[in-house]
């Protein structure tokens, strides 16, 4: 097309036709600042930042155009996304068991009478029995603060480290730092210096001197590499069972609750074991050290014993007095795969897990007796779904007790995720729309 031809009319037509045609409906409009806010509530940005993309949209996004104003993205599109959360969240807990108080008006008759103390403290009662190990072996949790300070607040030092071990001809592993408030965080700490110890007590003399940190890590490296050692691999080797429990905890997907009392019990027996034990009665790699040490043998395998007999007292504590380690100790009669080993009369129960006084002595004989050789192929919770015909009344209170919380750290989370929403500048959000935007942060993954 010859454009100098044109005159200044037919210009200004072509360029409004072209504009029209670019131009996205108003359903693609809606559809697009809709997925934009759902974007930003799910990455944690503020959608008062939203009007700083605007250029960056216009530029790359076809729908791009203005973007509306924040108090628009929470008035108007944020209560149309609420509805559609809320709607995949009933779709996705569709006909599978789902603990909480929340929930006692829609339970199934045969558990009107479902009533449990507290269960969510056995996790924060379990760190505390791991808080042993920092308290009773001092030097090593002096290292660990240490290394922290040394290269948590000196990105430099971090950076000589990676490339002072890729000289080596190592793979660049950067220290790992004990969090007060993060479960296990300490003993993940001192598996890095299990293995890295040699490594940092080498690189240490390679920073300045001026720094008084560094002196005092480089001084007691120098004075106690062995022994500092040998008690790393000790604890890393000794608290991998609590440490397991706790990760099951926290993975609150997977019910535990009928499977703690038992672990619990393996873990006192480790402990207890631990009270008497000798230089040569420890786990391989703990016994191997201590044979390279001399006259600090003797006291670290007695330092060794004392922080076990800690472990084992802190921990009989939790067993004796937590308020639902009976509860815990029953739960097993759930577990198809172990019921056979268990006491068989329903009256054993029913004084712990009083909702059982609602099933009928048939139903609990057909439940002892059933064929129960499937169980080891499947979950519990997999199990009793599939015999929900056949015993009607224990299967719904099999799926509640099953999944009975056995720590709070969801609640936590949502503690967190409160605090990155409710920042000093974002104080005028309305309870209504807080509501929202974290139900939309928790479920986005219902889209899917």
């Amino acid at each position: 097309m010859n454009f100098s031809s044109l005159s200044k009319e037919d210009v200004v037509d072509l360029e409004s036709s072209l504009l029209i045609n670019r131009t996205p409906s108003t359903a693609e409009r809606k559809e697009f600042v809709l997925d934009f806010t759902k974007a930003l509530i799910e990455a944690d940005i503020p959608l008062e930042k939203a009007p700083k993309l605007a250029t960056f949209l216009q530029k790359y996004c076809k729908q791009g155009g203005s973007v509306p104003a924040p108090s628009h993205l929470r008035s108007d599109y944020l209560p149309e996304l609420y509805p559609q959360y809320v709607e995949d969240i009933k779709r996705a807990v569709e006909g599978k068991a789902v603990y909480g108080y929340w929930m006692r008006q829609q339970m199934p008759a045969a558990a009107a009478s479902f009533s449990t103390p507290d269960t969510s403290r056995l996790a924060h009662l379990l760190n505390l029995v791991l808080e042993t190990f920092p308290e009773s072996f001092e030097d090593l949790n002096k290292v660990c603060g240490l290394v922290k300070r040394v290269f948590c607040k000196a990105p430099q030092h971090r950076l000589e480290l990676q490339a002072y071990m890729q000289a080596l001809g190592l793979a660049p592993v950067m220290p790992v730092f004990a969090v007060l408030t993060r479960w296990g965080s300490w003993i993940d700490a001192v598996q890095y210096l299990k293995e890295n110890l040699d490594i940092l007590n080498d690189f240490i003399p390679t920073l300045p001197l001026s720094s008084k940190v560094v002196r005092d890590l480089r001084q007691l490296l120098e004075e106690k590499i062995n022994v500092l050692k040998s008690q790393a691999i000790f604890i890393t080797e000794h608290s991998s069972e609590i440490m397991s429990i706790l990760t099951r905890l926290q993975d609150t997907s997977r019910p535990s609750s009928a499977t703690i009392h038992g672990e619990l019990d393996d873990l006192c027996m480790l402990f207890e074991y631990g009270c008497s034990a000798g230089a040569e009665d420890w786990r391989p790699e703990t016994k191997e050290q201590l044979r390279m040490l001399d006259e600090e043998r003797g006291a670290c395998s007695l330092l060794f014993q004392q922080a076990m007999a800690e472990c084992s007292m802190r921990l009989q504590a939790v067993m004796e007095r937590h308020p639902c380690m009976e509860l815990f100790k029953a739960l097993p009669v759930f577990d198809p795969a172990k019921v056979t080993g268990l006491k068989k009369n329903l009256g054993d129960y029913v004084h712990v897990i009083p909702a059982l006084s609602q099933v009928s002595a048939e139903e609990w004989h057909h439940y002892i007796h059933i064929d129960k050789s499937d169980a080891v192929e499947v979950s519990a919770v997999e199990w009793w779904a599939s015999r929900e015909d056949r015993l009607p009344t224990l299967s719904p209170l099999a799926a509640l007790y099953l999944h009975l919380p056995t720590t709070s750290v969801d609640v936590e989370r949502l503690f967190s995720h409160y605090t990155m929403l409710l920042t000093k500048y974002r104080r005028s959000l309305t309870e209504n729309k807080i509501k929202m935007m974290l139900i939309a942060k928790f479920n986005f993954s219902h889209q899917e």
